[in-house]
């Protein structure tokens, strides 16, 4: 099918132009940029299930909005997701849209370097996402207009992290010249 739509010239990506009734999952978006984005969507007409760790903020989040509804988990927990996905199914019968802006990011420095952080953030980054793509990606591709937003959005977090990561840079770089010039100034001849 895959196949037969690209040979068709058509996208496996269409843009929505119209929200009213598109059913849209938006996992981590008890806040920040998920919550925002549920916001967005719902005010727009869709109907936004939203999703994350943390239960209160997602109920008071469908509690707030006609549209809304709650469904928390831990986007690592494949078993959670899964189900999720086929609660979303068999309540919709389809999923419009699947945006993945669960993340983690704690800045390290390597004379302080914690596995247990960084495989934190793998399993919520990276896992996560691919362990929500296993749910959604057979439905999606069965149906015609459907499409994976959280490309998007990782490019976009993934702009943000290699911003910040460049900002660091330029930090270090800043004060390593600094230090070398201040070296080089202690050890002309007086």
């Amino acid at each position: 099918r895959v196949h037969e739509t690209l040979k068709a010239g058509m996208s496996l990506n269409p843009r929505i132009t119209d929200w009213n009734g598109q059913i849209c999952w938006l996992v981590g978006a008890s806040t920040g940029i998920g919550r925002a984005t549920a916001e967005q969507l719902h005010a727009a007409g869709a109907t936004v299930i939203v999703s994350a760790r943390n239960a209160a903020a997602l109920q008071e989040f469908a509690q707030s909005h006609a549209r809304g509804q709650a469904l928390p988990l831990d986007a690592t927990d494949r078993e959670a997701v899964h189900g999720a996905a086929r609660k979303i199914i068999d309540q919709h019968g389809r999923i419009d849209l699947v945006m993945y802006c669960a993340g983690h990011y704690k800045a390290q420095r390597a004379t302080a370097y914690d596995l247990d952080e960084m495989q934190k953030h793998q399993q919520i980054n990276v896992t996560g996402a691919y362990i929500v793509l296993d749910a959604v990606l057979p439905q999606l591709l069965r149906q015609p207009r459907a499409q994976v937003g959280y490309r998007r959005l990782l490019r976009r977090v993934d702009g943000l992290l290699l911003r910040q990561l460049r900002r660091q840079r330029r930090g270090r770089h800043r004060a390593r010249a600094a230090r070398d010039g201040r070296r080089q100034r202690a050890e002309l001849p007086v």
